[in-house]
């Protein structure tokens, strides 16, 4: 009963949303809307547009010239002659999705609806860092007056990582600060001891509501005790709004006889038609009896999918091909919850990558491209159910060209830096390490405080440095088990906050 009761409370906290209002004012007549541009470039702030109006039920694109002309800094011409027949009585009657790209590393995101008369809807302003600007200055750029001034409080309530909606009723708008909310169910299926399927069932909020929101699922199985040498097969799929990711991994024994498997991938991730991909992979692999360590070496292809940015430095379609090693070795007492011994993954892949595949032949561009990761975990026992615990990561992109922002690695989050948000930072190359004391009970139950620090080469910005620390713990019952994190971050130029400080959870359950 009270592991039930500690259940339900987790998910009461989990999702909890603090909710705050201001009176605002926002003039967005056509010369101030241009008006409103510039100051955002003064700022030293880049506009970015994907050429894409959306009017009632009809998507209309630009043509190449115009947004190129956009891309140049030509929008008031732009504007004029494309967006002006879209206003009515000084006012728009269409949704324009804007990406501003700060010259100094802060990427802010615009989803504006300016609607007839005096009701507009700036549904969504979004930073991965604040700009070096204090409260007032920040409404001051967005164009925005205050009736009242809002509070530090209030704003830098999870700094870093601010969504603002504003809801216009009538001619008084209302500010709300969202924070995010994920829930994840994780089901692992026992059916034989001999024949492992796992999977995962799961649902996230993110952000603004219930308006972006994911399912996620996976199935996956391993068969390594059945064949004799290693099968695997993994089914993983995530819908939702705003990206889609569908990753297929089947994996048959024996080739010509040898002690070799082969494996086939097929990952697509589509993530605001930028981030998009589709992914085939085929590899050899061998895991010994023991299952102490793992080699695998094939070969795939990845490619940009649904592009709807521009192209320019920073984003284009490419066509990556590429050979793949890998391997793995472990000497930890037990997988799920270890007390002594270490582990090994290391992976690259090194290939060809064609930028604006899609293209020409004569505007075509090749680069070597090389894709790393290594994950060194160690436990020291000091004591019977006690031990030190170190996890050192490495992840990383490299070009003798210039990299692609959609080349880039998508960091933050569970998978590695715990009190960011999912996948927030574009980075080129991460060196996380993380420490800290690991307090064993029976099974898969455990307690762990731990400290992390992340080294990021951020795209297109300098070095910098995040830090986490916190208590995660795993609690076994007689259906599965839980798991939780409780981390307060510290981001660059920032104290520690913990108001910002985010709670990971995720669930298993046994039949």
């Amino acid at each position: 009963m009270e592991r039930i009761r500690l259940i339900f409370f987790l998910f009461f906290l989990f999702f909890l949303h603090p909710l705050f209002s201001q009176i605002l004012s926002f003039d967005s007549s056509f010369y101030k809307t241009i008006e409103w541009f510039n100051y955002l470039e003064n700022q030293g702030f880049i506009l970015s547009w994907n050429g894409t109006i959306y009017s009632e039920n009809e998507q209309i694109n630009i043509s190449k010239n115009l947004l190129k002309n956009w891309n140049e800094n030509k929008k008031n011409e732009v504007l004029k002659e494309i967006l002006l027949p879209y206003w009515e009585a000084g006012y728009l009657l269409t949704q324009l999705n804007f990406n501003v790209d700060s010259i100094v590393g802060n990427n802010i995101y615009i989803s504006a609806t300016l609607n007839t008369g005096n009701k507009i809807k700036l549904e969504a302003i979004k930073w991965n860092k604040p700009p070096p600007l204090k409260e007032k200055r920040l409404m001051k750029m967005l164009n925005i007056q205050l009736d009242e001034p809002i509070t530090s409080y209030i704003l830098f309530l999870q700094p870093k990582t601010l969504l603002f909606d504003f809801i216009y009723l009538s001619d008084f708008p209302k500010l709300e600060l969202v924070t995010d909310s994920t829930a994840i169910l994780h089901l692992d299926i026992n059916t034989k001891s001999k024949n492992n399927i796992e999977g995962m069932l799961g649902f996230a909020k993110l952000n603004s509501g219930i308006k972006n929101w994911q399912l996620n699922g996976f199935l996956k199985g391993n068969f390594i005790d059945l064949i004799g040498w290693g099968e695997q097969w993994n089914i993983f799929i995530n819908l939702g709004t705003g990206f889609q990711n569908i990753n297929i991994l089947f994996g048959v024994p024996y080739v010509a006889g040898l002690p070799l498997s082969i494996q086939g991938i097929f990952r697509m991730r589509v993530q605001d038609s930028t981030y998009g991909y589709t992914n085939e992979e085929i590899n050899f692999y061998h895991i010994d009896r023991s299952r102490r360590w793992e080699i695998l070496f094939g070969g795939g292809q990845k490619q940009s999918t649904m592009f709807e940015k521009a192209d320019s430095n920073l984003f284009s379609d490419y066509r990556y091909s590429y050979l793949n090693l890998g391997g793995q070795y472990s000497k930890l007492d037990n997988n799920d919850n270890p007390n002594k011994g270490f582990k090994i993954d290391i992976h690259t892949n090194i290939g060809n990558s064609v930028i604006g595949a899609k293209k020409e032949i004569n505007d075509k561009k090749n680069q070597l491209l090389a894709e790393t990761f290594l994950n060194v975990i160690s436990f020291i026992p000091i004591h019977r159910n006690v031990s030190l615990y170190f996890d050192c990561l490495h992840r990383g992109v490299f070009s003798n060209k210039s990299i692609l922002k959609n080349q880039t690695l998508l960091i933050g989050g569970i998978n590695d830096i715990l009190g960011i948000e999912e996948e927030r930072i574009t980075a080129k190359q991460l060196y996380k390490l993380e420490s800290g004391v690991s307090l064993k009970g029976s099974q898969n139950t455990y307690i762990r405080f731990f400290y992390q620090f992340a080294h990021v080469d951020h795209y297109q910005s300098e070095w910098g440095n995040y830090q986490s620390f916190g208590i995660s713990f795993q609690l076994k019952t007689r259906i599965g088990w839980i798991w939780t994190a409780i981390a307060i971050p510290k981001e660059l130029n920032h104290n520690w906050d913990f108001a910002s400080s985010r709670l990971h959870l995720k669930t298993s359950v046994y039949f």
